[in-house]
């Protein structure tokens, strides 16, 4: 809950992948908040109220799994909901041609967007839950310290300037600081 508040307020994409960690997380822990509990609450250097606030997160977080059927998979529909923003956003930034920076960046992604295409199995994915799911995949590959090709750095390395330059925008924005032309 803490980590998950400073990346929402920092940063959008670092706030999805966590969520989507900690959506893995609570399944593998069988939507048992006890196991959760012991396993991750309890190990907090918090006061009780912070300990009882954090397990109250995640027991929320639980429910929703459970009440949105996603107990096996599948990623929550308020995050599902922060994608497809996030991917209107993507769409306006490149139709407006304002940001060419942007445009660069979403210029050299195009083919690692192309090859994750491919790979998600018929699912009609917008680029940017493309790019979400090539980030997470990225991270679970190094979580399991599996060899990772050069060619997949290379992309993730590129996918990830473009996603951040995304993000910083998207912060802007929710801010007030710039707006959606």
């Amino acid at each position: 809950m803490i980590i998950a508040r400073e990346k929402r307020n920092q940063n959008i994409v670092e706030y999805l992948l966590y969520m989507y960690q900690v959506e893995d997380l609570l399944r593998a822990a069988k939507l048992d908040i006890s196991i959760i509990n012991n396993s991750i609450v309890q190990r907090y250097d918090q006061p009780e109220d912070i300990k009882l606030e954090i397990l109250q997160w995640y027991e929320d977080h639980i429910h929703l799994l459970k009440d949105e059927s996603k107990q096996n998979n599948g990623h929550l529909t308020y995050l599902e909901n922060i994608a497809n923003d996030l991917n209107e956003l993507h769409l306006s930034l490149l139709s407006t041609n304002n940001d060419k920076e942007y445009l660069n960046l979403y210029t050299r992604v195009i083919p690692s967007i192309k090859e994750l295409k491919s790979k998600s199995r018929g699912k009609n994915y917008h680029e940017i839950k493309l790019c979400l799911n090539g980030l997470y995949g990225y991270l679970l590959l190094k979580l399991r310290g599996e060899n990772i090709s050069k060619g997949t750095i290379e992309s993730i390395q590129d996918i990830s300037k473009m996603m951040a330059h995304l993000a910083n925008k998207y912060h802007k924005i929710e801010n007030g600081k710039e707006e959606i032309l």
